[in-house]
Parts: C-alpha cells; sequence; structure tokens
C-alpha cells in the first residue's frame, strides 16, 4: 500500500487536474516511464500559472501490455480542461451520496444487484465456517480441506479473471453453489450401519459430505474474488466509491447473518444449507440482468446525468 495513488479519473471528474499530473507522474516514475507532457525531467510543472489556464484533462488511459516486459506504459490523450463532451464532467461539480446510487435507474439496478451478490457471497463464505460443527469426523481435518479448498479457488481465479467473462464465472458459480448445497443435503445424515459404525462413520456418505463441503467453498471463493474486480468495474467513476462502500456493507451483514442462520435452522429443525439455495437462486435470478463488465470501457459519469448535459450542450451549441 505505500505507492498506492488516488484513482486518476475520479479526479479528472472533479476538475482536479493538478492532482491527476501528480499521480500520472508517479505511476510513469514507478514503471521508469516518461511523465505527462508539461513537466520536466524531475515530473514539476515547466509553467505552474500557465498550467492552471491551460492544463489539460486524461481522457483516455490506455495500458501497454508488452509481453518481454513488466512495465507497462500509460498512453494520454489529453483534451482542452473546458467541459469535454464525451467525459461526463459536471458542469457544477457536484458531490454524489448514497442516495444517488438509488435515484437514477441505471445505478439503482447496479447497486441492489452488487449488494446481493455480495451479501449472498459472504454469507455461503462463512456460513460453510460456522458449517463445521455439523460436519462428522475432526473439526480440524475438516477446517484443512476447508482451507486447502479455499486457496486453491484463489490461484484458479487468476487465469479465470483473464480469460473468462466476469458475469459468466459469477453466474456459474453460484449454480454450482446451489447443486453443492443440494448434495451436501443429501450426504449430511450419514446411515448409522456397520461399516460406518467399524470405521468411526468413515464411510461414503461421510466423504461425500466432505467432499460436498469443499465444492462449496470452492466455488464461493472464486465468487468472491471475481465480484472484487467486477464491482469495481461494475459502477461508473464518479459513484465509484459509494459503490464500493455500499458493497461492503452488504459484505459485513453477510457475514453477521451467517452465524445466525446457523442458529435459526438448527432450532426450526432445517438444514442451513437450504438458506444458500434461497439466497443463491434470487440472486442468480436478479443477477442475469446485469449487464458485462469485461474488456468493456468504464463509465465515468451516471447515464442519466451525462445524457441530461450532453443534450444541454447540443442545446448551447445550437
Amino acid at each position: 500500500m505505500v505507492n498506492s495513488v488516488h484513482f486518476a479519473r475520479f479526479l479528472m471528474l472533479k476538475n482536479n487536474f493538478g492532482a491527476v499530473r501528480e499521480i500520472l507522474q508517479k505511476i510513469a516514475e514507478i514503471n521508469g516511464r516518461v511523465g505527462p507532457e508539461g513537466t520536466d525531467e524531475n515530473g514539476d510543472i515547466k509553467n505552474e500559472q500557465e498550467s492552471n489556464k491551460s492544463i489539460t484533462t486524461t481522457t483516455t488511459t490506455a495500458v501497454d501490455n508488452d509481453k518481454d516486459s513488466t512495465n507497462h506504459t500509460v498512453i494520454v490523450a489529453n483534451k482542452t480542461a473546458n467541459m469535454p463532451e464525451n467525459t461526463g464532467v459536471a458542469a457544477d461539480n457536484r458531490i454524489y451520496t448514497y442516495l444517488d446510487l438509488f435515484r437514477y435507474p441505471s445505478v439503482r439496478r447496479m447497486s441492489i444487484g452488487a449488494f446481493l451478490l455480495f451479501f449472498v457471497s459472504n454469507f455461503c463464505y462463512y456460513g460453510t465456517l460456522f458449517a463445521l460443527n455439523n460436519l462428522h469426523g475432526s473439526i480440524y481435518w475438516n477446517g484443512f480441506f476447508m482451507a486447502l479448498a479455499e486457496y486453491t479457488a484463489y490461484l484458479i481465479s487468476i487465469p479465470i479473471l483473464k480469460r473468462v467473462p466476469r458475469k459468466k464465472v459469477i453466474l456459474v458459480t453460484l449454480v454450482l453453489t446451489v447443486l453443492g448445497s443440494i448434495g451436501l443435503i443429501l450426504f449430511s445424515n450419514p446411515q448409522a450401519n456397520w461399516y460406518c459404525e467399524l470405521y468411526g462413520q468413515d464411510c461414503l456418505d461421510v466423504s461425500m459430505e466432505k467432499v460436498f463441503a469443499m465444492f462449496i467453498k470452492f466455488n464461493v471463493a472464486v465468487c468472491n474474488t471475481v465480484l472484487y474486480v467486477y464491482s469495481n468495474e461494475l459502477f461508473p467513476t464518479a459513484v465509484k466509491s459509494l459503490g464500493l462502500g455500499w458493497v461492503n456493507t452488504a459484505t459485513m451483514l453477510g457475514s453477521l447473518l451467517a452465524s445466525a442462520n446457523e442458529a435459526i435452522t438448527n432450532r426450526l429443525g432445517v438444514n442451513p444449507m437450504t438458506t444458500f439455495i434461497i439466497l443463491c437462486i434470487l440472486t442468480i435470478i436478479y443477477f442475469n440482468g446485469m449487464p458485462e463488465t469485461k474488456d468493456k470501457a468504464m463509465e465515468d459519469e451516471i447515464e442519466e446525468l451525462k445524457e441530461k448535459w450532453n443534450a444541454q450542450t447540443t442545446v448551447n451549441v445550437a
């Protein structure tokens, strides 16, 4: 986190062009590249007074992925500091609140869908941990196998993120979580036969119970990993920080209610995995209408506001 910087696209929308220039210069230094135009070899602005009048905004940032090098080249396309046509910069430099996540239809669907995804994903993630006490066999071995499934999922998620669309991965993992939960319910009560009694319940049902528990943990971990990338690409730049704060609320709520689910379902005599199935199915239905974000250009402004400003610009020009 030492080299972390603010999001240049957000600062550009706020007309803080001086900070944008500093961030681009810092990124260029880290990658051993030339800084933005208007700076000297040390990254300092050549003429600060003149730069404040004619500072240009970053409208396009591309990454040059050189196969023979790990460095990235920041390519900057510039426009004048007047309100650009395609960037959606607000003339009044407005400040957004959490209400704006639900005021506009385009962002409202994103906010509800992202909340459901993060809530259900973390509900299932922590729910499997609380379910360790219900699994037969040693809790230590059960924990080891669950951790093995989780870390395997993290390793596999890296190539998945590079090759497979985000939406497809999330939908598939949710469907597989439903199937795994059904399987765990079917094998959650090993039959008290002579084989299980002789070998300390080390029979087929117990083995399958562990397999399905690991299967659920694997899919939830993959889903969680992809979700954090998906949410960063989903929300427009202007409300991205609000959107990420909103989904973090869903994360905490899901982890808290996972323990309550264990207590409530046990009191009702229902398998805890039943809740997993219901929540995942509802999320799949809603998420099916969410947009794909892989290899898509990120929006800087809320769609409705951008259309409004473009219409105003057209009227003024006319």
